[in-house]
């Protein structure tokens, strides 16, 4: 249970934004190689790209353990 909680903690809550992060304005060294995506903060766009992405992960990975048993029933 822990395992799954931080694999969905990493791959909604941190890779996702992470991914979209530019951080070359910071010059934090190898970090701002790697990081040069789309957004340097939280903008407008930042929240109709990333932000509704977001928040899908989130309403799916909130409502499937609830319909997961019931999914597994019309299969059977």
């Amino acid at each position: 249970m822990q395992a799954v909680f931080l694999t969905q903690f990493f791959n909604t809550g941190i890779l996702l934004i992470l991914a979209n992060t530019n951080l070359t304005e910071l010059k934090i060294g190898w970090l701002s190689k790697i990081f040069h995506g789309s957004y340097p903060d939280f903008t407008d766009e930042w929240y109709k790209d990333i932000g509704t992405t977001f928040v899908k992960a989130i309403t799916v990975s909130a409502f499937m353990p609830l319909l997961d048993p019931v999914i597994n029933m019309l299969l059977a």
